[in-house]
């Protein structure tokens, strides 16, 4: 199997457009390019939210392009070398979100732009994604600045449709963090950026990144979180866990 990848910049700092993927069969690296020069390819950028969907397609969205933050929604397909657009923009006042209601889809939904997005793929192929440090619903002033984002979405490859599953639609919220390894719906990882996000069964984890705490203190985090798409939760056994005090 061969994992695509884009590399976000270079030693100078400026950002790349390149494209590649790595065999682990071969060991080798193979640079993608378009078939066509008139394709169509996603901007120089860096700090893009990824999925890499069980069907082999490559979901990205948003990243800082051009300096300024985006909410471009692009699909790589390894069969035919192209890349597809959904949609987005960049620049305020654009760059607001458009929330809708909290657990409805919509065509009409969207998340606001950002980067450092966290991102998960559950057993149904939907893709999920966490806060990152981007605009709000509220963003819609040529003023508004970014923030760190707590929101929470889930989108639907066979519907295309956005639908906001949680978290706050307000930047730069508090944590809420209740009785550690007991699910509850008012529970709420705090803004952040650049997490670490991976899978485990039907469960999705996150941890760290750069954001706030309870008390509202920037800084590094180490808190870890579990969120799963059953209703059926069972709680993380055991009193103790990495970093515990």
């Amino acid at each position: 199997h061969s994992f695509p990848t884009r590399r976000s910049s270079d030693l100078s700092g400026k950002n790349l457009d390149d494209f590649w993927s790595f065999s682990f069969k071969n060991s080798q690296w193979k640079e993608l390019r378009p078939k066509s020069n008139k394709s169509t390819i996603p901007a120089k950028c860096i700090k893009a939210t990824t999925w890499m969907h069980p069907s082999g397609i490559l979901y990205m969205f948003g990243g800082s392009c051009h300096g300024r933050l985006t909410s471009y929604f692009w699909s790589y397909s390894p069969g035919t070398l192209e890349w597809k657009k959904f949609g987005g923009s960049e620049g305020v006042p654009k760059c607001a979100g458009r929330f809708g209601q909290r657990g409805v889809a919509s065509k009409g939904n969207y998340p606001g732009c950002r980067n450092g997005a966290a991102s998960w793929i559950d057993q149904c192929g939907n893709l999920w994604m966490f806060g990152g440090s981007g605009y709000d619903n509220f963003s819609v002033s040529a003023f508004a600045m970014p923030g760190l984002l707590s929101d929470f979405w889930m989108y639907n490859v066979s519907s295309h449709q956005w639908m906001w599953m949680g978290g706050l639609s307000r930047e730069e919220g508090r944590p809420f963090f209740g009785e550690k390894g007991v699910a509850d719906a008012h529970n709420i990882p705090g803004p952040r950026e650049s997490a670490m996000s991976f899978s485990y069964n039907h469960e999705m984890w996150l941890f760290g990144g750069a954001g706030h705490d309870d008390k509202q203190f920037d800084g590094l985090l180490n808190d870890l979180w579990m969120y799963t798409t059953f209703t059926n939760i069972i709680p993380t056994q055991g009193t103790q866990l990495p970093g515990d005090r």
